[in-house]
């Protein structure tokens, strides 16, 4: 406990999901001291059990984007999706990462209404002025049976997040990086020479920073609202999956818009219904998933060869902003960072976030600085 008392370290990282261990990673890589502490065995944050692609779109629409950055600006958050894929990739095949990989498959948003073909025609004009390579299909039967139509955005993609996890937990500890699980963070004070940070067991520990890359904002004020939501995911398993579903990605226009992506080709995860957290409760639980079950069966026309599988169908958190895009960078006026808010552009997002703040420290990447700017 004295070490902790003393020692004082460049960077204390909170949260140990994909964007906290992506920070340890990038700062740990440049040569500075990092700590990572998690409240959990790692194995129940959002991270670890998502359903997030590999995809460019943030969740916020093109529109809003475009009239609040213009669309320079929209083609920068595109092309840092695209940039963090390259990253990731590359990631992928350093030493020790053996068992982690990425592919990049076709992404289709779909629609089985006739409102929401107008929505995909709007969308898909969106998506050509920012660069994006898509194609939109008015009839999409060749599909599926009940789509309507479809935009499909090629080059998006899939990975293993829990092997992903591993990678960036090994690579950290490789360069001298430490990662804390079981150890919660109940304070943080700023003072003269950086945070002082108090775990649950008492411990005490300095750093020049803090990276909040966690749920956990209730630790300091902001001036910036970042809502809970709750998502849910029902999976199914079936041995030889069709082809749609196990080689692209898709999600639909409706409302409550919903999710479809395979696992290494043995589970199909179906996900959505998302509601505000303050209005959940557990019992809801069996509704949103028969809702779920009952979507997958009537509109993806699941058959009885896709077995539910109930304990393996779960509720998560998760932080979306209001404006759609993630919280990267300072707290004005203190040592204290964010990297929050990924919602369904989770894992890209999350993985150059940690490059995102190595670079700044360096004055390196600024362009895409005022993209992120937290006030």
């Amino acid at each position: 406990m004295e070490e902790s008392l003393t020692k004082k370290l460049d960077f204390i990282v909170i949260g140990a999901g994909i964007a906290g261990l992506s920070c340890a990673y990038h700062l740990t890589k440049d040569g500075y001291s990092v700590m990572v502490f998690e409240k959990s065995d790692g194995k129940d944050n959002a991270s670890y059990a998502s359903t997030a692609e590999m995809n460019h779109d943030p969740d916020a629409s093109w529109d809003r984007i475009i009239s609040k950055f213009g669309i320079r600006g929209a083609r920068y958050i595109w092309k840092l999706s695209e940039f963090s894929a390259q990253k990731l990739t590359k990631f992928a095949h350093r030493p020790g990462s053996e068992h982690f990989s990425t592919k990049r498959v076709p992404a289709h948003i779909f629609t089985y209404d006739q409102k929401g073909v107008t929505l995909l025609k709007k969308r898909f004009e969106l998506y050509k002025k920012i660069g994006a390579q898509v194609t939109f299909t008015e009839n999409a039967k060749s599909l599926h049976k009940n789509f309507r139509s479809s935009i499909t955005i090629k080059n998006e993609g899939a990975t293993n997040n829990q092997a992903l996890l591993i990678a960036l937990r090994a690579a950290t500890h490789e360069q001298g990086g430490k990662v804390m699980y079981k150890t919660p963070v109940v304070d943080l004070k700023v003072n003269k020479q950086g945070v002082e940070v108090r775990t649950k067991k008492g411990n005490i520990f300095h750093a020049k920073h803090v990276i909040l890359a966690t749920g956990g904002i209730e630790l300091i004020n902001l001036p910036i609202k970042i809502g809970r939501e709750r998502t849910f995911v029902v999976s199914y398993k079936k041995r030889n999956m069709d082809k749609l579903f196990s080689s692209s990605l898709l999600w639909d226009t409706a409302e409550p818009f919903h999710y479809i992506r395979s696992f290494v080709g043995k589970r199909l995860w179906v996900g959505g219904e998302d509601v505000a957290e303050e209005s959940y409760t557990p019992s809801s639980d069996k509704r949103h998933i028969a809702a779920l079950d009952k979507y997958s069966r009537e509109v993806l026309a699941l058959d009885s060869s896709y077995v539910l599988e109930k304990k393996k169908s779960w509720s998560g958190v998760f932080f979306p902003t209001a404006r759609g895009l993630p919280y990267i960078g300072d707290v004005a006026g203190t040592p204290i960072k964010l990297a929050l808010g990924f919602g369904g552009s989770g894992i890209l997002m999350s993985f150059v976030s940690g490059y995102l703040i190595a670079s700044w420290l360096k004055k390196k990447e600024m362009k895409y600085k005022p993209l992120f700017k937290i006030w």
